[in-house]
């Protein structure tokens, strides 16, 4: 931006309207990695509750195959006691498992989010420090310049969003093949 306001005849267009671009292409590439965090705070959440809640089962499992065979010891003179036990127990320890499970959706969602405001917040940041910095061309009305480098970036930053969903739709697809 700097250098587009300090020499605007290197740059073909307007220095107001390469500015504008500058800051389209600065909320694209935020927009893009921006996405792409968002993806990986809900993948990786939901990995990680599948994970534990997996283990947590094969746990449950492993003490209902050692529970019943230790009762079923027990009980070899009462073989209907041993059945009840064993049934008794299997619905404990489920719910048992059920209350313990991991769901943590609407936490990873929140983050998600924070993370998606944050960098659209960042986009308009660096933009506008750029802005700063670099000054107003000769004859721009300053806030004028400003409200359409930000109108600009959030542009981007949509556009960017959209790039990134595009490219992982496309590798999904790919990779079902």
């Amino acid at each position: 931006m700097q250098d587009t306001v300090a020499h605007p005849d290197k740059y073909s267009g307007k220095p107001e309207d390469n500015l504008k671009n500058i800051a389209f292409g600065t909320g694209t590439v935020e927009g893009i990695l921006t996405g792409a965090r968002h993806d990986e705070i809900v993948s990786g959440g939901q990995q990680s509750d599948k994970d534990y809640n997996e283990a947590l089962q094969k746990k449950a499992d492993l003490f209902n195959t050692a529970f019943g065979s230790t009762v079923g010891l027990a009980t070899e003179r009462v073989p209907i006691a041993g059945e009840i036990v064993n049934g008794v127990t299997e619905v404990i320890v489920g719910e048992v498992v059920e209350g313990a499970e991991r769901n943590t959706n609407a936490e990873t969602a929140h983050t998600a989010g924070e993370t998606s405001f944050d960098g659209r917040k960042n986009a308009l940041d660096q933009s506008a420090n750029g802005l700063q910095i670099a000054g107003t061309p000769n004859g721009v009305d300053p806030e004028k310049m400003r409200q359409d480098v930000n109108k600009e970036t959030s542009l981007g930053f949509d556009h960017g969003g959209v790039l990134q969903a595009q490219v992982k739709d496309h590798y999904q697809r790919t990779e079902l093949k």
